[in-house]
């Protein structure tokens, strides 16, 4: 179980709408031509927008509720969070981790593995050049437990930076995440996105 404090975030916003959230990933990803050809060589879709779709369909983003957190305490609870339901990072982030499956946390992944991850180019650059403005996408879980669904190598960047004690300056920064809730039975439709996968099949 994940231990965040009540201080760690801020609500700023409620309801709003998936439409709006998915611009703001899209204004973020869709120009970069490392996520390009993620969605188009490695996943086979025609585009990013039709692989990140069919990503957010998977947990039903479009149907559910959300609203934005201020993140008022980077460096304690982006490592707290618990690795998405995917199988690259969940493969490589968590390797030799022994707990429950989607349980593993970034900080996790910095402790087991960080000497190797922080390798990983696009790890490396966001630790040296962390955006000062940016929006993640979490699911929260009635425990308390919180899912990174987006925000993956900006969450494990900041636990290696933690772990190896240097840890980013986010006075400067301003970073938000927007949350829906779970019920402890939803947590099975995680189970199901990492046993799918995200590939386009025919």
């Amino acid at each position: 179980m994940s231990s965040f404090e009540a201080s760690d975030i801020r609500m700023i916003e409620e309801n709003v709408p998936w439409s709006t959230l998915f611009e703001r990933w899209a204004k973020r990803e869709e120009d970069d031509k490392g996520w390009q050809e993620c969605a188009t060589k490695v996943k086979g879709w025609e585009g990013w927008r039709e692989w990140r779709t069919f990503m957010a369909e998977q947990f039903g983003a479009s149907q559910r509720k959300w609203a934005i957190y201020q993140i008022l305490n980077p460096n304690e609870f982006l490592p707290k969070l618990q690795v998405g339901p995917f199988q690259g990072p969940q493969n490589a982030f968590l390797k030799g981790y022994q707990g429950e499956p989607l349980t593993g946390t970034f900080e996790d992944a910095a402790r087991l593995n960080g000497a190797e991850l922080v390798k990983n180019s696009k790890v490396s650059d966001m630790i040296h050049n962390f955006p000062l403005e940016t929006e993640l996408l979490g699911i929260r879980f009635p425990n308390g437990d919180i899912t990174c669904m987006e925000g993956t190598h900006r969450s494990l960047a900041t636990a290696i930076a933690k772990s190896i004690e240097q840890p980013i300056d986010f006075s400067v920064r301003k970073l938000t995440i927007a949350i829906t809730e779970f019920t402890e039975e939803e947590r099975k439709i995680l189970s199901d996105m990492l046993k799918r996968g995200s590939n386009k099949t025919e």
